[in-house]
């Protein structure tokens, strides 16, 4: 009887050492979140990113100074715990927290020096090359290899402390340095594999999460880094991204719990899921709109552009021609945490009448008028004709639409050969200098030549507060003169997203504007999620 109790309690104990170990396993692997991140191979040198896939997988693998908030998408502090202006907003000194790479060596000041360096080298994405030359003194001309790297406004005068300095009053500058043309690299590595340093076996990194495996399908693995500064905040285990994208496939495995997370859901493929509880969309910063010739014969006055603003219905042109896939737009600047929309949508055909009259401007006037788009989307030609039919409509104004290829296009723009030409702004970053410095009388993107002195003035002194919400109010009376009053553009919709992700299972993870999302906040919630 002994031996038999002994042998039975034996076998019970082992089978709850099992069922106690199991659980641990499976709640391992349920802490895994798994993202179908598109169908480009991944990349990992945060120098060569040019997809929305690729941004995704550097925010997991590498910090820089500082990092965009989940919720709101400010600015807050990553590798740099504080930093200071100095009186003029023409250089910052950033104090830098003790942090360390994977492989336990120390993050120095020197570090992001040399990072800087090897992304204006190396950078192959031209929004982020524009960031580094407009940010950081004497990059652009580096970049042109114009001047020597002495010349160029980086410093690191301690381990902890580095300093920046601008070209002009940068208030905006560390809003910006959220952006992935900003992380901090492996320079130690680099200079040991430069040609070899972002293959799987050999990177180290200094975000949360750091690289288990690239396999033969695509299939990337990351994995929890123990030596991220901030390690006791992050909740996951491993990230997986999947070389897969939208599909039905996806979709379905989604439902089973196979997948976490569905970004960048194409328009054309929401018709099946959008009625999913965990379906979500949300308008981004992305805006399209038309510029104004301001040299024009009738353009150049501020009353005939708000006439012209004020015949076209935003809303109806987001129903009927987008088909819902869109915002409208009476604004340049999405709404968003510490940010209000100038004004709302206005579709007012008697009132733009009224305006046309007291400026004495008769149809004639309008003759040879050229509405110009480049060619390789049908919206943007299906926008350009209801843009047309709307003025021929509500006004009796006859444009003649024509279009270009891109490069063409873009040429012509820039070169000031239009009259009305579709324009298109988007930014990952939580700030609304990045939209309004194209109708600074000076800026190389002002297609429109819109010229006010009282706009710029209002840049200038925003670029010169550091007090954000003084900052935020100087922006937004600037926004409110070039939008609502001069009409320098016309602003049509918001672009949307579109994905699935259950947040039923998953909290942390937050729509924002920008689209941005820290993985490092993402926690499985206390739910069975095999149910």
């Amino acid at each position: 009887m002994r031996i038999f109790l002994k042998t039975f309690f034996r076998i019970g104990f082992l089978v709850f050492i099992v069922f106690i170990c199991s659980g641990c396993i499976k709640n391992t692997n349920a802490n895994t979140f798994i993202v179908a991140n598109g169908i480009t191979p991944p990349v990992l040198n945060p120098a060569h990113i040019n997809t929305r896939s690729d941004e995704r997988i550097c925010r997991a693998l590498f910090e820089g100074l500082v990092l965009p908030d989940a919720i709101t998408g400010d600015a807050i502090p990553a590798l740099a715990q504080s930093w200071q202006f100095d009186s003029t907003c023409r250089s910052i000194t950033f104090s830098l927290r003790y942090a360390e790479w994977s492989d336990g060596k120390k993050i120095t000041a020197q570090n992001v020096v040399d990072s800087y360096f090897y992304l204006m080298e190396n950078c192959t994405n031209e929004e982020n090359k524009s960031l580094l030359a407009e940010i950081i003194y004497g990059a652009r001309a580096y970049m042109n290899k114009t001047i020597p790297k002495e010349e160029v406004g980086l410093k690191a005068i301690d381990d902890h402390t580095l300093r920046i300095d601008f070209s002009v009053p940068r208030a905006d500058a560390v809003q910006l340095m959220a952006s992935n043309a900003f992380v901090v690299l492996p320079t130690h590595v680099i200079l040991e594999n430069p040609t070899s340093w972002a293959e799987p076996s050999n990177i180290v990194t200094n975000g949360a999460f750091k690289v288990a495996n690239l396999a033969s399908d695509g299939t990337l693995t990351l994995i929890a880094n123990n030596k991220y500064w901030n390690k006791d905040s992050v909740s996951l285990a491993r990230i997986i991204f999947l070389n897969k994208e939208a599909s039905e496939k996806t979709f379905k495995d989604f439902n089973n719990g196979k997948i976490s997370w569905i970004p960048d859901i194409p328009f054309e493929k929401i018709e099946s899921i959008k009625d999913n509880v965990f379906f979500i969309a949300s308008p981004t910063t992305a805006i399209h709109y038309y510029y104004l010739n301001v040299n024009h014969k009738v353009l150049c006055n501020p009353k005939v552009r708000q006439a012209l603003n004020l015949a076209i219905n935003k809303i109806e042109l987001v129903n009927e021609v987008l088909k819902g896939n869109g915002e409208p737009s009476a604004s340049l600047i999405l709404a968003r945490s510490g940010w209000k929309e100038v004004q709302s949508p206005e579709f007012d055909v008697e009132k733009a009448k009224k305006l046309l009259a007291e400026c004495d401007v008769k149809s004639k006037d309008f003759d040879e008028t050229i509405l110009a788009y480049n060619e390789e989307n049908e919206i943007y030609k299906k926008t350009a004709e209801f843009v047309a039919m709307q003025l021929k409509e509500n006004l009796n104004i006859s444009v003649n639409i024509q279009s270009d290829k891109w490069n063409d296009f873009v040429a012509k723009r820039r070169a000031n050969g239009f009259d009305i030409a579709r324009g298109g702004w988007h930014s990952s970053l939580n700030e609304p200098t990045n939209f309004l410095l194209q109708l600074v009388s000076t800026d190389a993107e002002n297609a429109g030549r819109y010229n006010n002195q009282f706009f710029d003035a209002f840049l200038r002194s925003a670029n010169r507060s550091s007090n954000n919400a003084e900052r935020y109010a100087l922006l937004r009376q600037a926004e409110f003169l070039a939008v609502v009053e001069d009409v320098a553009v016309i602003p049509l919709y918001f672009e949307k997203t579109y994905q699935l992700i259950n947040t039923k299972v998953w909290s942390g993870w937050y729509t924002n504007p920008a689209d941005v999302h820290i993985f490092s906040t993402i926690k499985l919630n206390d739910v069975d999620v095999y149910k």
